[in-house]
């Protein structure tokens, strides 16, 4: 939900900012409402971590003698966390996110893929090939690391909204009974792939923004 105490904005009249025009306590709780409204649609981190440069980039798991060419590997997973939903048109869905990924190739002339997942804990692998609007990727030919933006912003829609989320126990009031909520967890995960043999992902950083809408 919104920090704001409305979730969305107030708008006043031109002439209640005249100088000779009172301010009341309505008046302020709204202005303070409007400006943690605009706070939390810029954006409120979920997900950063980085690597220092002294440290070795994240690239194919230690199992993974060869890799395979055109093949996805697991290259990094955040911790799960709960996230919001919201009524969007009369179905439910998460809130829009941002993925950014701190990342480079290990050559300057093959490409590196990389594929980032919003999904269920253990669901990431189903949903990276299905490619929905929990997808995003990024591909990269350069050995300079730096941070890029995903094209499109990832949420999960209604579909995988109902089929992730869960009931979980909670108090309805302090001091009060046990009630079934609805629950949803979702866990980010970070995939990495060569085109051509060459051009093995590396990545520095992981950044997860969500956005509120108006």
């Amino acid at each position: 939900m919104a920090s704001s105490e409305l979730g969305h904005y107030v708008r006043f009249g031109e002439s209640l900012m005249n100088a000779d025009e009172g301010v009341d306590t309505g008046m302020m709780r709204r202005a303070v409402g409007n400006t943690n409204h605009v706070a939390d649609q810029y954006a409120q981190t979920r997900c950063r971590w980085t690597l220092g440069s002294h440290q070795t980039p994240l690239g194919w798991p230690a199992d993974v003698g060869s890799p395979a060419v055109d093949t996805y590997y697991p290259v990094w997973s955040g911790v799960p966390l709960d996230h919001h939903v919201r009524l969007s048109k009369g179905a439910l869905e998460t809130y829009r996110m941002r993925v950014r990924l701190r990342i480079d190739s290990n050559s300057g002339s093959d490409q590196a893929v990389f594929r980032a997942v919003l999904a269920f804990p253990g669901q990431a692998v189903a949903e990276r090939e299905i490619n929905g609007p929990n997808v995003v990727q990024f591909a990269v030919t350069s050995t300079t690391t730096a941070w890029v933006d995903g094209a499109s912003l990832i949420y999960l829609d209604e579909y995988r909204v109902r089929a992730f989320r869960a009931l979980a126990s909670t108090l309805n009031s302090v001091g009060g009974g046990n009630v079934s909520a609805p629950w949803l967890r979702l866990q980010l995960t970070v995939f990495g792939k060569t085109i051509s043999g060459g051009g093995a992902p590396r990545l520095h950083g992981v950044e997860l923004t969500e956005y509120v809408h108006p």
